[in-house]
């Protein structure tokens, strides 16, 4: 089951969509955002309204440095069931996948991909399909699926939304929202909502 009025029905929301996925594939010592780590300004603004600019030019900053080897951007997903691919690069050192997407409308949640590791003991893996469950990212109150709240003062850190959650999204939080794979070959990434494209 994926995000539909069937599977998460608590509040409901019009519109609903995933942002546009902003994708890095990185060295280990890089990170987008984590789990009890505070939110970048540019994981902040995706979280909130779905607008990628400042994450993509953040991840951009670390190339140079040699953390990042690609960014990419998809475009949005503007139904829960509808899905969005692209071609991403692995290579050696930067085998490492990160990608986040905000779930829209809400305050500050997301769905997203940590640190993923494409190549095994054994070498590159051929496929890997993951069910994305939703994250807070601690910068915004709000308990419905809805834009435009009061921020989260002092700031929280980026947690799972879990069903102990008091927010629309808690009761259903361990039901997945969206979908990815990995496919190695053509080096494919999509996220599905509905179905797990092959």
């Amino acid at each position: 089951a994926k995000w539909s009025q069937a599977t998460h029905p608590n509040g409901w929301p019009n519109g609903a969509h995933f942002s546009p996925l902003v994708i890095a594939t990185h060295a280990y010592k890089y990170k987008m955002w984590s789990d009890m780590t505070r939110a970048s300004q540019g994981v902040e603004e995706v979280a909130e309204t779905g607008a990628e600019g400042t994450l993509y030019n953040e991840v951009m900053m670390m190339k140079k440095p040699g953390f990042v080897s690609n960014v990419y951007k998809t475009g949005m997903v503007s139904t829960p069931d509808g899905d969005t691919s692209t071609k991403i690069m692995v290579q050696n050192m930067y085998s490492m996948v990160s990608l986040i997407t905000m779930i829209a409308p809400s305050p500050d949640w997301f769905v997203g991909v940590d640190s993923y590791d494409l190549c095994g003991m054994d070498g590159w893996k051929e496929k890997v399909t993951m069910d994305l469950l939703p994250w807070d990212a601690g910068t915004e109150n709000g308990q419905t699926y809805r834009l435009e709240n009061k921020d989260t003062d002092p700031v929280d850190v980026i947690m799972r939304i879990t069903p102990n959650s008091n927010s629309d999204i808690g009761a259903h939080a361990n039901v997945t929202f969206a979908t990815v794979t990995f496919t190695r070959g053509e080096m494919i990434t999509t996220m599905t909502t509905a179905r797990t494209t092959t």
